[in-house]
This record gives structure tokens, sequence and C-alpha cells, in this order.
């Protein structure tokens, strides 16, 4: 079951990654339908929605490397899909945060936790010309960190 969940997340990572670079380099995709199989169109929406219940059995993996990836991609997708419900992610990374045995891991979930909650005042930049995803982090300590002293 887990790998089969898993198996869907990654299905749902690579077409958001292709919509992602189709539109850097001018392609559109029509979001509302994608077919896959002839004349078989499938609801992008509710694929989409399949996945955001599947995030949370990703982020429960006994794999360090799957939970990582899981919150990189789930700050990729809040940027795209601002106004999707995620109340039981941020709940789960909220869990992470705080249980997790990898302390780069607790502090990724923390980040993306805030990201979340707060992506009204942080603007993060993708950069998908590279596989190192600290910047991602790095973009969110930066903001916070200006945030916090612009308040002083």
């Amino acid at each position: 079951m887990k790998k089969s969940v898993c198996s869907l997340v990654f299905i749902f990572t690579i077409l958001f990654s292709c919509s992602i670079i189709a539109q850097q380099v001018g392609t559109s995709i029509d979001n509302s339908k994608i077919n896959v199989q002839g004349n078989n169109a499938i609801n992008y929406e509710q694929k989409a929605e399949k996945v955001f219940n599947l995030i949370p059995a990703s982020l429960d993996s006994k794999a360090q490397g799957i939970v990582e990836g899981t919150i990189y991609n789930v700050i990729i997708t809040k940027k795209y899909y601002p106004t999707a419900n995620y109340t039981e992610i941020i709940d789960k990374l909220n869990e992470i945060a705080v249980e997790n045995p990898d302390p780069s891991i607790r502090v990724k979930a923390l980040l993306a936790s805030i990201y979340l909650s707060k992506s009204d005042i942080i603007n993060i930049v993708p950069n998908f010309s590279t596989f190192d995803h600290e910047y991602i982090y790095n973009q969110i300590m930066e903001q916070l960190n200006n945030n916090v002293l612009a308040q002083k």
C-alpha cells in the first residue's frame, strides 16, 4: 500500500514538474485535463486532490529521503497551488518537526510548515536548474529573518 502511495506521489511530482518546466520555456499545458490514454481525459483537479490526500502517507514513510523529498515538493506545490487546503499537511509537518530523528529534516519540516501557514509574507522563487533543494529553505529563512528585523 505504501509503495503505491509513494508511486502516486512520485507520478504527481513528475506531472507537476513537467507543467512547471513547460511554463518556464513558454509552452502552455491545459491544467484542467491531461489526456493519458487516448480519449480518456482525466480531470487534473481530481487527481491533484487525491495526491494531496496521499502526501501525509509519504510524510509518514520510514525512508528519510522520501520524507525530505515530500517536504520540498509540498513547498513547491504551495507556490503553484496556493488555495489548496494544507491543514492536514501542516499538522503532519509540525509532528515531523518535533518527532523526526534527523535534525535536518526537523528544521525543513518546521520551515515548510511556516511557509504553508505564512505564504502571504514569504515569496519563494523556485530554481529548477539545480537538484540542490537547500536554496528553497534558505529563501524561507532569509525572508523570515528580514520580516523579524523589519518589525523591530
